[in-house]
């Protein structure tokens, strides 16, 4: 088994360096780059991919992008790292500068941690309050405020992680998919549904995740959007998708790059999960959400052209008191995918 199932370590022991959270982008206090602690490879890269993005919007759209833009929500977002490099994860946040001109702000933190790469499904649930903070930080009135306020207030954010170790973690991260149900995640992600649609979402997913794992996951170019709940908060339902990947995937080497965001109009609570890097042409993905190409499969949109046997898929929609802990067990079964 694979993911949180197998609890035997493959990374080496070694020191973990404490995490670095630092800001890049645009705010109202200042009329130029607000850049701090833009200083290991993983920060310096993430800069660079927000930067071409959206430079790649202003030539492709000129103007128009900025309406859009404007009523984006926000985006949180995880970069995993390789062997080489930490992970990254943070807040977007659709803003602009004090002449007003439009350009994204993020708040994030790199993460030395490797248990985060071994296991991919970790990293939400333990950041949530990092989360909380930033969101929290950029909701606020910047009237009045100067830079130093602006680095002070990001300093402010940074999670204390001296005393997770990774059984803690782990035991943590099972805990929350054994405290939810089924009932729950149908009623939130897919409300209203019949059995058969609750069927369709369920071998629609596998089967896409399936088509990754044979083409090996650094050969996939596009990536996968998944519901998630209407409320504020989706970590169990973010840590159920990602883990589903993980024993699908069966143990292939992948880097998860995805973000979510919180709904809003035009712009449904969504996950969206690539799997390997991914390059800057992909920011606008957080600026339309609509958009129709081949580099997102929407399983809500495919799963319409899905159909099931529910004969050998009832003991899969049936069971409202479920966990989500148990249903991604049995979700990732060979039985699923006979039940066409």
């Amino acid at each position: 088994m694979f993911g949180l199932f197998n609890k035997e370590s493959k990374s080496v022991q070694r020191t973990i360096k404490q995490d670095i959270v630092g800001c890049t982008g645009k705010l109202p206090v200042y009329p130029e780059f607000i850049k701090y602690n833009i200083k290991t490879r993983d920060t310096v890269a993430f800069d660079k991919w927000m930067h071409e993005g959206v430079s790649l919007l202003n030539r492709r759209f000129g103007d128009k992008w900025k309406n859009s833009f404007k009523e984006s929500p926000i985006h949180k977002f995880v970069f995993t790292g390789t062997e080489q490099s930490r992970t990254i994860t943070g807040v977007i946040h659709p803003s602009q500068d004090s002449s007003g001109r439009h350009y994204p702000f993020c708040g994030f933190t790199s993460i030395d941690n490797p248990v985060y790469k071994e296991l991919q499904s970790l990293l939400v649930h333990s950041y949530k309050s990092y989360y909380e903070n930033v969101v929290n930080l950029m909701q606020q009135d910047w009237t009045g405020l100067s830079i130093a306020n602006v680095t002070q207030s990001i300093d402010s954010t940074k999670k204390m992680t001296d005393n997770l170790t990774k059984g803690k973690i782990l035991d943590s991260t099972i805990a929350l998919l054994k405290s939810h149900i089924m009932l729950d995640f149908w009623n939130e992600l897919l409300p209203g549904a019949d059995l058969e649609k609750r069927a369709a979402l369920i071998k629609t997913t596998i089967s896409t995740l399936q088509t990754v794992a044979r083409r090996s996951p650094s050969r996939v170019n596009w990536g996968i959007r998944l519901p998630l709940s209407t409320k504020i908060d989706s970590t169990q339902y973010i840590t159920f998708w990602l883990q589903l990947c993980e024993l699908v995937l069966g143990g292939r080497t992948w880097s998860a790059h995805y973000f979510w965001n919180y709904p809003a109009p035009s712009f449904p609570a969504r996950l969206t999960i690539f799997f390997k890097p991914i390059s800057a042409s992909y920011f606008s993905q957080l600026v339309d959400s609509s958009k129709q190409d081949n580099n997102i499969i929407d399983i809500l949109s495919e799963m319409e052209n899905s159909s099931c046997d529910m004969n050998k898929m009832a003991h899969l929609v049936n069971q409202d008191e479920m966990t989500l802990m148990d249903a991604v067990q049995q979700w990732r079964s060979q039985d699923v995918m006979s039940g066409g």
